[in-house]
């Protein structure tokens, strides 16, 4: 079943908080080859997890982590902003009602035929708090790959600038505008998913039992 938390800086589970940053250094480090930070004890988080960042995530019955992202506001220090804003033609987009949303992660313990499932669940989650909450666009720095699926989803997403070379392979920076015709859009691609057959899939997958975390207020 869904489950809400508000939680920001709280821990819903510290087996949930502890899993997910294995995930990330599992995902990003291990397999993408970025090179980010990384604790003694094999967790990868950067200064951007402190207080400001806010998190949509999926968890399983056992508390661990199945997929996530981080949510920052833009009126707050930010990774696009601070660092990578050359990829940006002009200024990275800021201001009240604009988040930077980075680190999206499905953990790799998931099989194949379910990745696809819980990306979706986990979009559909993010476009619906949005719309709620008054988002109206997101920001961020992905690799070239997966910008370019965003791309195809069906939202309205373009580029903020043309994609660069890291040591890690190609990134691109984007923008994804939100409003009340975003869910419709991304339904038509098969992107998203209504919180009724949500509900469904999460009484069908008991052992996959999603929790939401909530955007902070």
């Amino acid at each position: 079943m869904l489950k809400y938390l508000d939680a920001v800086g709280e821990t819903p589970t510290g087996r949930y908080l502890r899993t997910m940053f294995e995930d990330r250094k599992r995902v990003f480090v291990d397999r993408c080859g970025w090179e980010l930070p990384v604790t003694d004890c094999g967790l990868e988080h950067d200064q951007y997890d402190g207080i400001d960042a806010r998190y949509l995530g999926l968890v399983g019955a056992d508390d661990a982590h199945l997929a996530s992202l981080r949510l920052v506001p833009t009126t707050r220090p930010h990774l696009l902003d601070e660092h990578f804003g050359y990829l940006c033609e002009c200024a990275p987009p800021t201001g009240p009602g604009i988040f930077e949303v980075t680190r999206f992660c499905l953990t790799p313990s998931v099989p194949a035929a379910q990745r696809r499932m819980l990306r979706t669940c986990l979009i559909s989650h993010l476009v619906d708090r949005c719309v709620a909450d008054g988002i109206h666009m997101l920001t961020g720095i992905t690799s070239a790959g997966f910008l370019a699926q965003l791309l195809e989803m069906g939202w309205r997403c373009e580029r903020l600038g043309p994609e660069a070379a890291l040591a890690s392979g190609k990134v691109g920076a984007f923008k994804i505008s939100f409003d009340s015709d975003t869910a419709r859009q991304l339904s038509e691609r098969g992107e998203y998913i209504p919180p009724t057959e949500r509900d469904a899939i999460g009484k069908a997958y008991p052992e996959a039992g999603f929790l939401k975390l909530e955007l902070g207020q």
